[in-house]
């Protein structure tokens, strides 16, 4: 099996062209797109894995969706450069397979497994639930070693979409894996999306797939110059840059953790038309979503747990799609996403009530996906380099990915169920297994809302301040039971 010869192999050679494979140019990724994505999925029902495979293999065979199973090879030698090309095998054999799929057979049910019992599930909708995850799927993940970063998938010749499915009496765990140099959350959602409506035999839904060749930069045309982009001038660089590097390798010093928090819908509905009454005291029709009160609500307790100095400037960047101004009969999977960003002093958000905080993340919202933005940011970017930073040299840095849009957590695969299913069969939780590795700042994904409207969220935080977020977080069902 390539994926193991991969990591048994002494001395690794890099793996050959196939002669008839179609060559796509992927857009040249900042450094942070280098990683992967791995996502596990927890199903409350037994899944058929060839039900599953098999549909899989159909949908790969359709159209530019084939580009999926393309190989990734590195365009340019430059070991600095991140460009890599897609080789697209003009067959899918056993030896060069559309995808990777391992099977672990587990007896007992998921809730009696010592290591699976530990991943978040369903529990009751009226309070805050708190999962210590960790690495919670390693023991399961030490039977297939994938490659971590783009140049492993390069220098190897496995397919990048990879998945392993561990079966359960009652139960089913898909862990999903590929490298991020591909596709984004809301990328991977069509991805899957087009994966179920295979299954359920409604190919007709199948969207047509915008081939990775076609630049989503590229489409917005650069009609507007850089220096209409809002924040043009507050690159950070030089000597504030290495302030800001060395301020953020001090706080990395206690290491950081992941917890995966799932948020009562009663909680988040109160907060918000809260928030929208106290901003129509000076706005005459205020809006908020649900997911800005989240997130202001959300950075408003770790800034309380972290306790930084009050002067210093809160940077929240948080990304969104800009798939609306793309044509909306295409699937576009490659990387789509844009980060809006809130400065504010941290005394000012503490302060404040959260509707401060939640108006200030929807303006930058409204503000940030324009059209003329957009295009201003891409010719900006060009000037400056793939990955700039935005921000001061001793900003507190807090990075929030949107993934509600992906519909990650509104998948049916009923159709695979082994026994008759009724209703839906909707992941009941959802978790990021991705491993960062080095130093990173603080950073949260909203991860969606599941069948009972209850919002997950899963943050990496510094170990030090999760006590006293879960002392927050025990306050508020305190509250809701009185």
């Amino acid at each position: 099996m390539e994926v193991v010869r991969y990591f048994t192999s002494s001395q690794k050679q890099l793996p050959a062209t196939g002669p008839n494979d179609s060559i796509v140019q992927l857009p040249d990724i900042p450094p942070c797109y280098e990683c992967n994505v791995e996502v596990a999925l927890r199903f409350d029902s037994a899944l058929d894995s060839e039900k599953l495979q098999q549909s899989l293999k159909q949908l790969l065979e359709i159209g530019n969706w084939r580009q999926l199973g393309g190989r990734l090879r590195r365009r340019d030698t430059n070991p600095s450069a991140c460009n890599y090309d897609l080789h697209v095998p003009v067959e899918f054999t056993t030896e060069r397979p559309a995808f990777n799929y391992q099977i672990l057979e587990l007896s007992g049910a998921i809730d009696e497994h010592p290591i699976a019992c530990k991943l978040p599930r369903l529990t009751d909708p009226k309070k805050v639930s708190f999962y210590n995850v960790g690495d919670a799927l390693s023991p399961f993940r030490t039977r297939t070693r994938y490659p971590r970063k783009a140049q492993e998938w390069a220098d190897s010749d496995l397919p990048p979409l990879s998945f392993e499915q561990l079966n359960f009496r009652d139960g089913t765990i898909i862990l999903l894996v590929y490298p991020h140099i591909l596709m984004d959350a809301t990328g991977y959602g069509l991805f899957l999306k087009a994966w179920t409506s295979v299954l359920q035999g409604r190919i007709d839904h199948v969207p047509q797939c915008c081939g990775f060749s076609e630049y989503i930069t590229d489409l917005f045309c650069h009609k507007t110059p850089a220096e209409a982009f809002t924040w043009h001038n507050h690159l950070l660089k030089g000597l504030d840059s290495l302030k800001f590097t060395a301020g953020l390798l001090w706080e990395n010093r206690w290491g950081k953790e992941d917890r995966v928090i799932r948020v009562p819908a009663k909680f988040i509905m109160q907060t918000r038309d809260k928030v929208l009454a106290d901003l129509s005291t000076s706005q005459p029709s205020p809006f908020v979503s649900q997911s800005d009160v989240l997130i202001a609500w959300f950075t408003r307790v770790v800034l309380a747990a972290l306790k930084p100095h009050q002067r210093r400037t809160l940077v929240l960047t948080n990304a969104f799609d800009t798939r609306h101004m793309l044509p909306p009969e295409r699937a576009y999977l490659q990387n789509s996403v844009f980060m809006a960003y809130t400065m504010l002093p941290v005394g000012e958000v503490l302060s404040n009530p959260v509707s401060f905080l939640a108006n200030e993340i929807r303006s930058s919202l409204v503000r940030e996906r324009t059209e003329e933005q957009i295009q201003a940011r891409c010719a900006w970017a060009k000037d400056v380099g793939v990955m700039p930073l935005l921000g001061t040299s001793d900003m507190l840095l807090c990075c929030v990915s949107n993934w509600s849009k992906g519909n990650l957590i509104d998948l049916d695969f009923g159709h695979a169920a082994v026994t008759e299913h009724r209703g839906q069969c909707v992941p009941s939780s959802i978790l990021n297994c991705s491993q960062m590795g080095g130093v990173t700042p603080n950073y949260g994904m909203i991860l969606g809302k599941d069948s009972q409207d209850c919002w997950w969220m899963q943050w990496h935080l510094p170990k030090f301040c999760w006590a006293v977020i879960e002392r927050e977080l025990d306050t508020i069902n305190q509250i809701s039971r009185d």
